[in-house]
């Protein structure tokens, strides 16, 4: 037998798939196995803050399963931001003592530390809250795709500052107004893209998204779309975040609109989510056969340049104030976040604390850079099983990881990576 020593951190696993009613295979655990960093273009990050969507619940259930194979247990979640504790050899962007945010759509976020490639990795405005910056990042890159297929190569003009007000005085319809992309839907189309922007969503959170700049509103509870919508113009683009405004929207576009579908609605699973794609993508050419509305169907790509510059925008005007967060949650609560985004009636969105500090603490931002890049740690090297002292392994000293020794035959001393 061999001793082995790696540090260890808390995180949140899923263990398999099951039905999302049940989050019976959601595991908290303070011994999971701290990430190292195995290419010379990997970031690791010390994860402060992240969020829950509905894109967890779909991974829990399984629904990506055909082309995002887990290996139990996986550790769960998307977006995350925090301070980077380790760059590989060939990282430039960004280095040690940073503030980042990070969308690794291979998982990973739920946990103290997580290792992503440097191209999903983007700096943080200092000024940015960093729960708001951990709890936007997936919802606010999946909005601006819905613009990337109405203004042609959107990201090159953002990132060279031309595409403010490209869209000016266009009309667009936004369904789903409320959640977590909506609300930054509204928000890029009114701050970035000058739209008039309506809304659909509850009456009661009609304030909200008048905030993030929509024009007008309509309670999809009372109120008809295509009835209180004025027809005197025809509706450029209708964004479908929930999934059932398809038929109605049609009606209010001629054939130069647009209807951009977010997902593809909450009850496709497994099978019929295959299915689904390959029927939305048949269905959109068949539209264009009658030179009716363009049907786009909106994929998303992790990106930490176009990250990095949407947050540089939003914190300009001070915009990132305007994005509501209904709640956040503590790691070890996460099943309580994934409850609430289960109602679909998510206000903006659910964020999680991973490190358990006090929200935006001003003397933690303060200090994040140069005291949390000279704290050294010791920890046990599992080669020499000595106690040692390594010039680049620092964390945060309130929130350490621990050393965990075990016991393994020497044939599978290896399988500790």
């Amino acid at each position: 037998k061999k001793k082995i020593f790696w540090r260890i951190m808390k995180a949140v696993t899923i263990t398999k798939y099951t039905d999302i009613e049940k989050f019976d295979n959601i595991e908290y655990t303070e011994t999971a196995k701290v990430p190292t960093i195995t290419k010379d273009n990997e970031v690791k990050i010390q994860v402060q803050r992240s969020c829950v969507s509905s894109g967890d619940l779909r991974v829990q259930r399984g629904d990506a399963k055909l082309v995002l194979k887990l290996n139990f247990p996986q550790i769960l979640g998307v977006d995350m931001a925090g301070i980077v504790e380790e760059v590989g050899s060939k990282v430039k962007n960004v280095k040690k003592g940073d503030r980042v945010v990070a969308c690794n759509i291979g998982l990973g976020a739920w946990a103290e530390y997580a290792v992503v490639s440097n191209d999903f990795v983007g700096k943080i405005p200092k000024d940015m809250p960093i729960t708001k910056a951990g709890a936007i990042p997936t919802s606010l890159q999946t909005a601006f795709h819905c613009f990337d297929k109405l203004v042609p190569k959107s990201r090159e003009k953002l990132i060279n500052g031309t595409l403010k007000d490209s869209l000016k005085g266009k009309h667009i319809m936004i369904n789903g107004a409320s959640g977590g992309v909506g609300t930054c839907a509204v928000l890029l189309a009114k701050h970035l893209f000058g739209m008039v922007v309506w809304a659909v969503c509850s009456k009661k959170n009609h304030e909200v998204v008048k905030q993030l700049g929509a024009d007008y509103c309509i309670d999809y509870k009372t109120e008809d779309f295509k009835k209180k919508y004025d027809k005197k113009q025809p509706l450029f683009a209708f964004i479908d975040t929930v999934g059932n405004g398809q038929s109605g929207a049609m009606s209010l576009m001629n054939s130069k609109g647009n209807f951009i579908l977010v997902g593809l609605g909450w009850e496709s699973t497994g099978f019929f989510l295959i299915v689904g794609m390959i029927t939305n993508l048949l269905w959109r050419k068949f539209l264009s056969f009658f030179r009716r509305p363009k049907y786009v169907l909106v994929d998303f790509k992790d990106d930490g340049v176009l990250l990095e510059k949407l947050y540089e925008f939003l914190d300009k005007q001070n915009l990132h104030e305007l994005l509501p967060i209904q709640e956040m949650v503590e790691l070890k609560d996460i099943v309580k976040g994934l409850k609430i985004v289960n109602t679909h009636r998510t206000v903006g969105k659910v964020a999680v604390n991973i490190d358990g500090s006090e929200e935006d603490d001003e003397e933690e931002e303060e200090q994040h850079g140069e005291e949390s890049a000279s704290s050294e740690i010791p920890y046990l090297n599992s080669k020499n099983l000595e106690l040692v002292e390594e010039e680049d392994d620092e964390v945060n000293e309130s929130h350490p990881s621990t050393d965990v020794e075990e016991e393994e035959k020497v044939e599978n001393a290896d399988d500790t990576n």
